[in-house]
């Protein structure tokens, strides 16, 4: 954990700028410290990467190729999930963003909500444990406060010590955009705060169901 958690960086934004078609992969706060491709580049290959450790776990991964079709880099892009499914909505999500704008990226109104938070909040900290330890241990989550409070707490403090990301000022200018822009999304205080809004929840729950119908298993929502 001090290797490899306390004291590094909070999290490894990429950014993806539709206007100059432009991606920007952070790697540290240095002058040279950011990867910058062209979006559409033949020296891109995505794909779905599985965990090492975990090995039920996946992710949207990126290759950077150089002109002998060699691997220089390599990027993540989102959080893990054990279905590979929805790792490619994740890529036509971004697609969609990218060749269409916003107004094209979800093909019904309730997706146009934004879950996670990047704010450093022990709140934020909690619901981040939840998450990551499941649905079956979820009701049990007041029980288990004490095991669920020291992960969040570890959490937090990692977070804390942990330096945040700068991308470089031309990317930053940029990156500007209209706060009052009508394709932009509210960005939540907190993970999850929209998703108590009942379109959301039935919307959640019908994605649930596809997803079961998909995979076999029996729908118990």
């Amino acid at each position: 954990m001090l290797k490899y958690d306390f004291f590094a960086y909070r999290y490894y934004p990429v950014r993806f700028n539709r206007l100059t078609r432009k991606i920007h992969i952070f790697r540290n706060n240095g002058a040279t410290g950011e990867v910058v491709v062209p979006w559409g580049s033949n020296r891109l290959f995505f794909f779905v990467g599985w965990g090492t450790q975990n090995k039920s776990l996946c992710d949207l991964r990126c290759h950077i190729l150089n002109r002998n079709g060699i691997i220089t880099d390599t990027f993540t892009v989102g959080t893990f999930t054990d279905d590979p499914m929805r790792v490619r909505g994740r890529w036509e999500f971004i697609n969609r963003y990218m060749e269409g704008g916003p107004d094209h990226t979800v093909s019904h109104e309730s997706d146009r909500v934004i879950t996670l938070s990047m704010k450093n909040s022990f709140k934020n900290s909690y619901r981040w444990t939840c998450f990551l330890l499941g649905r079956s241990l979820f009701p049990l989550r007041y029980i288990l406060f004490p095991w669920y409070g020291v992960l969040a707490l570890t959490r937090w403090l990692v977070m804390a010590t942990c330096v945040a990301p700068r991308f470089s000022p031309v990317t930053i200018a940029e990156s500007r955009f209209d706060p009052d822009d009508k394709g932009r999304w509210e960005e939540p205080d907190y993970i999850d705060q929209f998703g108590e809004r009942p379109d959301v929840v039935a919307r959640m729950r019908e994605l649930h169901r596809e997803r079961q119908r998909r995979s076999g298993a029996p729908d118990h929502q």
